[in-house]
């Protein structure tokens, strides 16, 4: 396990900051980060099962995120990470009890492979750029009481939402709206019926008219 009694000033890097499968539950009033200059948050809460909070730190030249909090089955939400640098978010989430995540801003990012999936107590997901992402594959799997999303701008690979039935319909049109226009090269958005059913033949008209097919 990782000693975290006594704070500690001094770090340069988030490199340095690797609790990976420790006891850590939180870190202690008082302990103070220095600013980062390190890209690597991969794994860095990763199967702390007892972690119940992070604080918010510099992550600004990160790029690396995957599973940062992989197996954290305590943790309910996280800071406003800066997240302007993340090329990778793969698994960054997976098989935790995260309940909401807050807007992410991360115009960089490339790679969002199940960055949320089996996080069976996700319920809400801010807006994130999804304008350079190039594969998002199983995103939200078994992620079925997710109901609010604020979109994902510039979106222009396959998504797929169809294991989120309690999804409401406002979450279903912020996405549909921040999505890419992808006539160019059509993509497919899977609804799964349940979704597709709450909408309109005009606001579905809204995905079509931008090249994207709604199954």
């Amino acid at each position: 396990s990782v000693d975290v009694t006594t704070p500690v000033e001094t770090w340069t890097d988030v490199a340095g900051m690797k609790y990976s499968n420790s006891t850590i539950t939180k870190f202690p009033d008082g302990l103070k980060f220095a600013p980062r200059t390190g890209d690597d948050c991969a794994s860095m809460f990763s199967g702390c099962s007892n972690l119940i909070e992070v604080p918010l730190f510099d992550t600004s030249n990160a790029t690396e995120f995957n599973r940062m909090f992989g197996n954290t089955k305590k943790l309910s939400t996280v800071p406003k990470f800066n997240m302007e640098n993340a090329t990778d978010i793969t698994y960054m989430f997976f098989n935790c009890n995260i309940v909401t995540v807050p807007e992410l801003n991360t115009p960089s990012l490339k790679i969002a492979d199940y960055a949320f999936q089996y996080c069976s107590l996700l319920t809400s997901v801010g807006k994130m750029d999804f304008s350079n992402v190039t594969s998002a594959l199983q995103i939200f799997q078994t992620d079925n009481k997710l109901t609010t999303l604020g979109g994902f701008t510039g979106l222009k690979v396959n998504f797929d939402l169809s294991n989120c039935p309690v999804l409401t319909k406002e979450s279903i049109l912020n996405v549909i709206n921040e999505a890419a226009d992808v006539t160019a090269s059509p993509k497919n958005i899977y609804l799964g019926a349940t979704n597709l059913a709450k909408l309109t033949d005009e606001e579905k008209a809204i995905a079509t008219n931008k090249g994207w097919t709604l199954a």
